[in-house]
């Protein structure tokens, strides 16, 4: 799908599908965003009562940063609205999207698969607006640097050059000279 119009995303967040990228495959095929996190009770998340996962993760994480890390990650994929601009890296591609509110609870304790997932509108892209693909070798590792983030998901610092990138504008630099 390529498109004309910019986009224009409020918040953009950095999502590892699965352990080493177990559920890219699925995600990037299905159109879905995808998150483990199997342990952590469904209640508390469709409730929203982050103050309970947070108390559920505090029993079992090392620390309390640690804690509020893997919290602050289910929070932004429960949370997160239609305007959030989501981006993976798999097959040496870097993957971008928006999902639908509202996740979907799987009833799985595979750790192999995901346990919750968000539609993506439109599915996921590979490409810029104009339909240039979006290869990781070709980006600059400002950017792809988030794909070692350790958790799961995570801001992205490099967000005005990846919004560059998809929507196709050429770099400040290039446009001064």
């Amino acid at each position: 799908m390529t498109q004309t119009l910019p986009i224009t995303p409020t918040t953009v967040r950095y999502i590892k599908l699965g352990a080493g990228g177990s559920f890219a495959r699925s995600s990037l095929e299905q159109g879905e965003l995808q998150l483990g996190y199997h342990e952590v009770p469904r209640d508390l998340c469709a409730a929203g009562d982050w103050d309970g996962v947070l108390s559920y993760f505090t029993g079992i994480r090392r620390s309390i940063g640690k804690a509020r890390d893997s919290m602050r990650e289910v929070q932004d994929f429960y949370t997160l609205g239609p305007d959030c601009l989501w981006i993976t890296f798999s097959d040496g591609l870097l993957w971008w999207g928006f999902a639908e509110p509202g996740v979907t609870w799987l009833a799985t304790d595979d750790n192999q698969s995901a346990s919750r997932t968000r539609r993506m509108i439109g599915g996921w892209q590979s490409a810029s607006i104009e339909g240039t693909p979006l290869r990781m070798n070709d980006l600059t590792t400002r950017l792809t640097q988030v794909a070692n983030y350790r958790g799961t998901i995570c801001a992205v610092r490099a967000s005005d050059y990846l919004l560059r990138k998809i929507n196709a504008q050429d770099e400040p630099i290039i446009i001064d000279a």
